[in-house]
């Protein structure tokens, strides 16, 4: 079989964005021997530390820690395929093509609750099948770890911190809260000004991406923002050939019959149906060309395209019974843009008090008493393009606050006709992450 490089680029950048008030507070006189607040905090501005040369040590500790967790399905099985991606999915419109990112929407709100008070804590991590914010972060350092060293995809994420000074005056992030999204999440701090903070942010999202996702930040009136930016691109491990493409009618949800370009092979795949679903697995290279033999990698990128779930149920206990067989596969190309407001969504799956500006709840986050400060807004924006030469998926998500095998005989050829509402799923088999998802049930 001959391979020609299919790329996939999934890139996701999060931006959260956090606005406050600063308050007046009485400077007490420090104890004998120690050094007054003000000085520590000139001095840190003076010295600001290399937080990349830190990334780099920290990154050979995290691998260690990732051989572990391989090592331990037991300790981290429940921060896989968590029900999580399935419920938000099934909370979102209906009536429009949807594609979104499950793993960007939780290492964000992770982040988040890491800085959030305990009872803000417990519904995000409950609301993300979260059992243990420590075990987490410690299993977000090392994912982030395999994913920027893997050998099937290119991926890479990348996480930063950034606070207004002239928002946030003379505060800073709390001293705990920043040296942990260091370690765990490799997340420097920066500091910007109302006048530069917009082109900084939107500079960092370029470089993280790949130059895929140019802008974020609509200028610079915030208090403090969180970035996230994950960058994929990998090639299929069987192609479609263009010559292969035909034109075949789709009908989409309202019952519109329309005639676009469908992908077509025949060929063997991990497939799985019954009376209710239909589910094809189509898996991103895995195996050194160069060497003659399979990449030692503990990441799996692949693609599920499901058939027959319209009411999106959960369908990852179904991904255990999938089974290697001949697939007439046809699919549609497909390519569109969804913009999400995501905070009813999440609202309704517990998550309220950080959006209750009457409750506030990241005060871990910051130094000093900051009662202030929740969070306003939870907006994604994502684009995914599917053809024979690649598949190309980007996604932006905005969270702002405010202040207040072989066969014996002749084996049964399965027919995969994707053309009617199907949905796809992005995700990594190894570690049992779900990255991007979504429904194609309109043609655009």
């Amino acid at each position: 079989m001959k391979y020609n490089i299919m790329k996939l680029t999934a890139l996701l950048a999060v931006c959260m964005l956090i606005s406050g008030c600063s308050k007046q507070t009485v400077t007490e006189t420090p104890e004998r021997n120690e050094v007054p607040e003000t000085e520590i905090k000139t001095e840190l501005k003076e010295q600001e530390p290399d937080y990349e040369e830190a990334a780099k040590l920290l990154e050979d500790r995290a691998q260690a820690e990732f051989e572990k967790a391989a090592d331990s399905s037991t300790k981290y099985e429940n921060f896989g395929y968590s029900p999580f991606a399935f419920e938000l999915f099934e909370k979102l419109p209906r009536d429009k093509n949807t594609v979104f990112s499950p793993y960007s929407i939780k290492t964000a709100l992770a982040i988040a609750a890491n800085g959030a008070d305990e009872e803000a804590k417990e519904e995000i991590t409950k609301t993300l099948g979260i059992d243990d914010l420590d075990d987490f972060n410690e299993y977000s350092r090392a994912l982030i770890t395999a994913y920027r060293h893997n050998y099937c995809a290119e991926m890479s994420i990348a996480d930063s911190l950034w606070l207004n000074t002239d928002r946030a005056g003379d505060a800073n992030f709390a001293q705990n809260y920043a040296e942990n999204m260091m370690k765990y999440y490799f997340a420097p701090v920066n500091k910007v000004g109302q006048a530069d903070a917009e082109a900084k942010i939107n500079a960092w999202c370029e470089d993280n991406t790949n130059g895929k996702i140019t802008e974020i930040a609509d200028g610079g009136d915030f208090y403090a923002a969180l970035l996230n930016a994950v960058y994929f691109k990998g090639a299929w491990e069987t192609q479609f050939k263009e010559s292969a493409t035909k034109k075949s009618i789709f009908t989409d949800r309202d019952g519109n019959e329309n005639e676009i370009d469908f992908m077509n092979m025949t060929d063997g795949f991990n497939y799985y149906e019954d009376e209710n679903i239909k589910i094809l697995s189509m898996y991103y290279n895995s195996f050194d060309f160069e060497n003659n033999s399979p990449f030692n990698n503990k990441v799996t990128p692949v693609m599920y395209i499901v058939l027959g779930n319209d009411n999106r149920t959960d369908i990852t206990d179904h991904l255990e019974k999938l089974e290697y067989c001949e697939v007439n596969v046809s699919i549609p190309k497909f390519k569109f843009e969804d913009t999400e407001d995501m905070v009813p969504a999440l609202t309704e799956l517990g998550i309220t008090k950080v959006f209750d500006k009457s409750r506030s709840s990241l005060s871990e986050m910051f130094d000093g008493e900051k009662d202030d400060i929740y969070l306003d807004k939870v907006k994604q924006k994502a684009y995914i393009d599917v053809n024979e030469n690649g598949t190309e998926a980007a996604a932006v998500t905005e969270i702002y606050a405010e202040a207040a095998e072989e066969f014996d005989e002749e084996p049964e050829i399965k027919d995969f006709i994707a053309d009617r509402p199907f949905t796809f799923i992005i995700a990594d088999e190894y570690n049992k992450e779900i990255l991007f998802m979504g429904e194609n049930a309109y043609v655009q």
